[in-house]
């Protein structure tokens, strides 16, 4: 669900109010069955191997240009 589309009528949705009361954000959540605690971290991991480099030495053959660049004109 995206925070700024209205689900009934999928128009625009502009914030009008922040809560910001710790007390007030924990009961809110609360009501909605939602945890007061973070997602757990993912371990930490090696750099990748040198071995598992792509053979084109570093650059990818990628059109990287701008859709506005391709525009003719």
């Amino acid at each position: 669900m995206l925070p700024l589309v209205c689900p009934r009528c999928s128009g625009a949705m502009r914030i009008l109010a922040f809560v910001t009361e710790a007390a007030t954000v924990r009961r809110i959540l609360d009501h909605m069955g939602k945890g007061i605690t973070p997602a757990p971290l993912s371990p930490s991991q090696a750099p990748p191997c040198a071995d598992f480099a792509w053979e084109g030495g570093g650059e990818a053959d990628i059109d990287q240009r701008t859709a506005f660049e391709n525009e003719p004109g």
